[in-house]
C-alpha cells in the first residue's frame, strides 16, 4: 500500500493548499495561453511534480481534455504512472542532469510526440543541480522552445539556478501546506480506506509533516502498520511510534506551572513530567514546538471571540485549555503567557550552547511559576 502514491491528485481542483497556481494555470489553460516555460518552486512534498503531470494530462487527455482531465484513457494513466513516452521526467540530482544529458533531451524535444499526445512534456526535477555545462545547453534550450513542446522545472532551491533559466520560465511558488489542511486531507483518505483514528493521531502526522503531504501519508501509512489490521489509530499509539509526547502531558505541564497560586511552589510534579517527555524519547525541539503551541492556544482561546475556528482540539483538550484560561483570566495573567513564551525561546537559545534539555526546560518551568505568581 502507497498511499501517496495511491491518493496523488488526478485534478487540478484537488491540488491542496496552492490556491494562486491553481487559479493561474486553471485560467490559462481556458484562455488556450499557456506558457513554453514554467518554473515551480517550493518544498519537498507541496505538489510541484503532481502539477506539473496534471498539466500534461490537461493538456493531452484523449476523453476530456480541460481542467478536469477523465484520469481513465490511455494518455491519463500513463501520465499518472509516469510512463509516457511524450512525457518525459527527468530527475537532474542524478546523471541526467549532465550535459550530455541535457543535449539528447534538446534533440528528443525536436522530434513530434509520437504516443498520442498532442503537446510533449519535459519535466526536469531538482533541476537546481544541473551542472553549469548543462545549465548552458538547458538556457539555449528555452530561448527558442520547439513548438508543441513544454518544460516545467521543478526545484527546491531556486537561489542556485541561473537566472537567465529564470528570467524565461514562468515562475509559480509552492508554499508548505498548512497542518490543518492535510489532518482534513489525511482524514478522508483513512475513511476511505476504513481505518478507525481518534484525531489526536492525525493531527501529530500532519504537524510531523513539517508542510509536506506526501511525508504525512507515509507517516500514515507507518502508523496504520504500527496500529494493525482492524484497530483504532490512537493519539498514545502515534506518540509512541513516533517518540513523541503524548498530548495530555502538556497539559499536565501546564497545570504545574498554573499552580493554584497559594503557599510556597513545589517544581517537583513538573520536573517529574518534564522527566517523562523526555524519557519518552522526544527530543528538546519537539518539545520546545508542543509548548510553544499550548502557549499559543491559550492565548487565543483568552484574546480571541471565535478562537474555535483557530484551533484543531479534541473534546478533553478543549476542555482542560477553557480550565486554564478561566484560571489564567481571573488572575489576570495573560502577560505571563507572553513572558513564558519568551523564557521558553530563551531555553531553546540555550541549547545551542550545549545545554541540556533537561536543565533547559527545568529553568523555563521554574521561571514560568515566578511569572504566574508575581
Amino acid at each position: 500500500m502507497n498511499l501517496a502514491r495511491k491518493y496523488r491528485p488526478k485534478v487540478l481542483s484537488e491540488l491542496i493548499g496552492q490556491p494562486s497556481v491553481t487559479r493561474v494555470l486553471t485560467n490559462s489553460l481556458e484562455s488556450d495561453s499557456l506558457h513554453p516555460v514554467y518554473l515551480f518552486v517550493g518544498p519537498p512534498g507541496s505538489g510541484k511534480t503532481t502539477t506539473a503531470r496534471l498539466l500534461a494530462a490537461m493538456e493531452n487527455c484523449l476523453t476530456s481534455p480541460g481542467v478536469n482531465p477523465c484520469g481513465k484513457c490511455d494518455n491519463c494513466k500513463k501520465i499518472f504512472t509516469g510512463n509516457h513516452t511524450d512525457v518525459s521526467e527527468i530527475d537532474a540530482a542524478s546523471g541526467a542532469g549532465s550535459a550530455e544529458e541535457i543535449r539528447k533531451l534538446k534533440k528528443d524535444a525536436s522530434f513530434s510526440p509520437i504516443d498520442g499526445c498532442g503537446t510533449k512534456y519535459f519535466i526536469l526535477d531538482e533541476c537546481h543541480r544541473c551542472s553549469p555545462t548543462a545549465s548552458d545547453a538547458l538556457l539555449k534550450l528555452l530561448e527558442e522552445p520547439p513548438k508543441r513542446v513544454r518544460f516545467v522545472l521543478c526545484t527546491t532551491d531556486v537561489h542556485k539556478m541561473r537566472p537567465a533559466i529564470q528570467s524565461r520560465s514562468q515562475k509559480h511558488d509552492f508554499g508548505r501546506i498548512y497542518w490543518s489542511q492535510i489532518s482534513e486531507n489525511l482524514k478522508m483518505v483513512a475513511k476511505s480506506e476504513k481505518v478507525d483514528f481518534e484525531d489526536e493521531a492525525i493531527h501529530l502526522c500532519s504537524k510531523m509533516a513539517n508542510g509536506s503531504m506526501r511525508d504525512a501519508l507515509q507517516l500514515m501509512e507507518r502508523l496504520i502498520g504500527y496500529t494493525g489490521a482492524g484497530k483504532k489509530m490512537t493519539g498514545d499509539l502515534a506518540a509512541e511510534m513516533f517518540k513523541a509526547v503524548p498530548t495530555v502531558l502538556y497539559y499536565d505541564l501546564i497545570d504545574q506551572v498554573l499552580g493554584d497560586g497559594a503557599g510556597k511552589p513545589d517544581a517537583s510534579k513538573g520536573f517529574k513530567v518534564i522527566n517523562e517527555m523526555l524519557q519518552g524519547g522526544a527530543n528538546f525541539e519537539s518539545i520546545y514546538q508542543g509548548l510553544a503551541n499550548h502557549l499559543r492556544n491559550m492565548l487565543v482561546k483568552m484574546t480571541a471571540s471565535k478562537a474555535g475556528d483557530f484551533m484543531s482540539l479534541t473534546e478533553d483538550a478543549a476542555r482542560r485549555l477553557n480550565d486554564q484560561c478561566v484560571k489564567c483570566q481571573k488572575g489576570q495573567k495573560l502577560k505571563a503567557i507572553f513572558k513564558s513564551i519568551h523564557a521558553l525561546n530563551k531555553a531553546k537559545e540555550s541549547t545551542v550552547y550545549n545545554i541540556p534539555a533537561e536543565i533547559a526546560l527545568q529553568t523555563w518551568f521554574v521561571e514560568s511559576v515566578v511569572f504566574f505568581r508575581e
